[in-house]
C-alpha cells in the first residue's frame, strides 16, 4: 500500500490503550501511523511480518525498537529479538538507541559486531536483544553461543543491501534465518528497494504486509538538493575548500566512491589547516587504505558529541546514520554503478544524512562539466528539482543557520521525549 493521509489506518483498541503506541499521537510521519498497529500484536500473539519503505529520516528505527521491546519478556533471560544491520556503525547506532528507548523496561541487548569480546567456549549470549552484522551474526549462530530458540522479531535494518544476493550479506542473512524459528516476525525497514530485492524478499518472505511510498515522494523536501559546475578535478577541491571558507554550518559530511580517494582529499584539506576526520571500511588483506574497528568506532564518537565538524567518509556511512547536527551533505564524487550511471539508491541514502525528522538540510553535488548529465538522471529518475549554484556560497548562509540552530537541539529533545514515553509519562506531556 502506498502511504498517504487518506488511507490512515484506525488503531486497534489494544493499541488505543498501550502506552507505546502513544507515540503516533506525537508524530506527523504516516509511516508509524500505518505500521504499528500492525506489527504490535494483539495480546498473546505475535504482531504481522512487514515490508516498509519510507524516506530516509522518517522514523523507521523508531518503528521496529517499539515493536522489539513490545514483543519482549523481560522474565525471561534469552534472546528475544534479532536486528542485523549492514554496517557496524549502524548497528552500534541501534543498539544505543534501543537501551535509550528501553531505559525504564530494562532489556538487556548485546552488540554482535567484529571486534567484539570473544564468548567463551561451551557458552551463550545471555540477553534480550541481540543486534549486529549479518556475518558475525552467522558465525555466531552456527558455534552455538545463540541460543535462537526463543527469539519472536528479526528485524532487517536497511534491508535492501542486506537482502542484495550481489553482495556476501544476503548469504549471510539467508544462512542466519536457516537457525532461527519457522514462525518468526520478520520486519523489513529501508528507503529503498530495487527490483531485483523485492524478488528476493518476496522468496524470504512470502506472505507479509507491504507499505511504501512512490518514488517520487522518496526525495526529503527539507533537503536543498544543489550542484556547483567545475571546471576539473583541482577545480573541486577549491569549491570545496570555498564552502568551507564561507559558511558557517554545523556538521557535515563529503562522500567519495573510493577509499583512496577519500584518503587523499582528507589530507589535502588537513594540510590546508582543515580540521577533518575520516571514516571508511576496515583493512583488508593486500588494502593500504583503511581503518581497524577502534579507529572506526573513536571516529563515529567523536563526531557524534561535536568534536570533528567535518567528516569525510566513503558509503559505509550512507545508510541509517542519524546525527542530527548535520546541516551539509556533500558528493564531491556522485555515486555510480558499473555502467557509469547514478547509484540512485546510494545518492538518496547519502543525502539523506541530512535533513532528518523534518529538519532542514542541503546537499551539494561537485560536477564537471562532463558530469552535469548525472544531475539531469537524478531529476528524471526522482522528478525533483536540483539547483545549480551559480552565485557566492554566501547565499546559503540564512538556510545553514537555521538549520543549525534547530539541529543542535533536536537530538537532545528526541532523547528526552523517548525516555519519558517509556518511563510511563506520555500522557503528561501531551498534556
Amino acid at each position: 500500500m502506498l502511504l498517504s493521509s487518506e488511507n490512515f489506518p484506525p488503531a486497534s483498541s489494544r493499541s488505543q490503550q498501550n502506552l507505546r503506541v502513544h507515540f503516533l499521537k506525537f508524530s506527523d510521519d504516516l509511516l508509524q501511523a500505518h505500521t504499528l498497529p500492525r506489527i504490535l500484536g494483539e495480546k498473546g500473539q505475535r504482531g504481522k511480518s512487514l515490508q516498509a519503505q519510507a524516506q530516509n529520516g522518517s522514523g523507521k528505527t523508531a518503528c521496529f525498537s517499539i515493536a522489539v521491546l513490545q514483543a519482549l519478556d523481560i522474565s525471561v533471560m534469552q534472546p528475544q529479538a534479532m536486528i542485523l544491520c549492514p554496517t557496524r556503525e549502524l548497528a552500534r547506532q541501534n543498539h544505543e538507541f534501543l537501551n535509550l528507548l528501553g531505559y525504564a523496561l530494562g532489556p538487556k541487548t548485546h552488540l554482535v559486531c567484529p571486534g567484539m569480546e570473544r564468548v567463551p567456549s561451551g557458552s551463550t549470549i545471555d540477553c534480550h536483544i541481540l543486534i549486529g552484522t549479518p556475518g558475525k551474526m552467522m558465525d555466531m549462530c552456527k558455534k552455538r553461543f545463540v541460543y535462537v530458540k526463543e527469539l519472536k522479531v528479526l528485524v532487517l535494518d536497511e534491508a535492501d543491501v542486506m537482502l542484495d544476493q550481489e553482495n556476501f550479506m544476503g548469504t549471510h542473512v539467508m544462512d542466519v534465518r536457516k537457525h532461527l524459528p519457522e514462525d518468526i516476525q520478520i520486519l523489513f525497514f529501508s528507503a529503498t528497494y530495487p527490483d531485483h530485492v523485492q524478488i528476493f524478499a518476496r522468496n524470504l518472505l512470502a506472505s507479509k504486509t507491504v507499505i511504501k511510498v512512490s518514488k517520487e515522494a522518496l526525495t526529503v523536501a527539507s533537503i536543498q538538493q544543489t550542484y556547483k559546475v567545475c571546471e576539473d578535478e583541482n577545480d573541486k577541491f577549491q569549491q570545496l575548500m570555498n564552502i568551507y571558507g564561507s559558511l558557517s554550518m554545523g556538521q557535515s559530511i563529503v562522500f567519495f566512491n573510493s577509499r583512496r580517494k577519500a584518503f587523499q582529499i582528507a589530507e589535502q584539506l588537513q594540510q590546508e589547516g582543515r580540521v577533518v576526520s575520516l571514516i571508511c571500511g576496515s583493512q583488508g588483506s593486500g588494502q593500504e587504505e583503511g581503518l581497524t574497528v577502534e579507529e572506526r568506532d573513536r571516529v563515529m564518537n567523536e563526531f557524534r558529541t561535536g568534536v570533528t565538524q567535518v567528516l569525510v567518509a566513503t558509503d559505509v556511512l550512507c545508510r541509517g546514520i542519524d546525527v542530527p547536527q548535520v546541516t551539509l551533505v556533500v558528493n564531491y564524487e556522485m555515486p555510480l554503478t558499473r555502467n557509469w550511471g547514478v547509484a540512485m539508491d546510494t545518492y538518496l541514502h547519502r543525502i539523506g544524512r541530512t535533513g532528518r525528522f523534518g529538519l532542514k538540510g542541503v546537499a551539494v553535488s561537485l560536477v564537471t562539466t562532463d558530469e552535469i548529465k548525472h544531475v539531469q538522471e537524478v531529476m528524471e529518475h526522482y522528478q525533483c528539482k536540483v539547483t545549480e549554484i551559480d552565485y557566492d556560497w554566501e547565499e546559503f548562509q540564512d538556510w545553514q543557520t537555521c538549520s543549525q540552530n534547530f539541529g543542535r537541539c533536536s537530538g537532545l529533545c528526541w532523547k528526552m521525549f523517548v525516555v519519558l514515553l517509556f518511563a510511563g509519562e506520555a500522557e503528561q506531556v501531551a498534556g
